[in-house]
């Protein structure tokens, strides 16, 4: 019965059909499973190759970072972040050599960035409020300072330097509390 049919045949014909209908099965899923695995590990490599390339600039980076060359170490950190934002190190380092050149509003910008990343990042916010201090930009320092003591209360750092800028600016009862 076929569909609702009679289709008569002999038995080794229906065998032989079977059989060959069962290979052509298993040969669509094994065929279908290894071009699913193919494209995986395809992607895989992919990433890992990124991967490597971003390690490779990192290392060129860093390398030209510690033998003094500021505007290539720059590139290569500008370059590795392009293609992955969310290294945070990278903008304390782009923000250190904003600094060593001169440019703190530049160091600022690069900080500010790192924040947009990672609003929960305490270590973050010191350093843009030891920045605002550097800049003789108080008010602000104060700010930054106030909500690093929000996330973490028992950060004794964010404490010490929102004393120091208190008793800089001769505000004794803040300085005191």
């Amino acid at each position: 019965h076929f569909f609702g049919e009679i289709l008569s045949t002999s038995v080794s014909a229906l065998m032989i059909s079977s059989f060959v209908l069962g290979a052509m099965l298993v040969f669509i899923s094994t065929l279908t499973r290894d071009a699913k695995r193919a494209i995986e590990g395809y992607q895989k490599s992919r990433q890992k190759k990124k991967g490597e390339s971003l390690k490779e600039d990192l290392n060129r980076g860093m390398d030209d970072f510690l033998r003094g060359n500021l505007t290539k170490a720059k590139a290569h950190f500008v370059e590795v972040l392009k293609r992955d934002p969310s290294q945070i190190d990278l903008y304390f380092r782009l923000s250190e050599i904003a600094l060593k050149e001169g440019n703190e509003e530049e160091a600022l910008h690069w900080l500010e960035r790192a924040r947009l990343i990672d609003m929960r990042n305490v270590d973050i916010l010191l350093r843009e409020a030891e920045l605002y201090q550097r800049m003789k930009r108080f008010d602000e320092a104060i700010r930054t300072l106030n909500r690093a003591i929000g996330m973490d209360d028992t950060n004794l750092k964010a404490l010490r330097s929102l004393r120091e800028i208190y008793l800089d600016s001769r505000r004794w009862e803040e300085a005191i509390r």
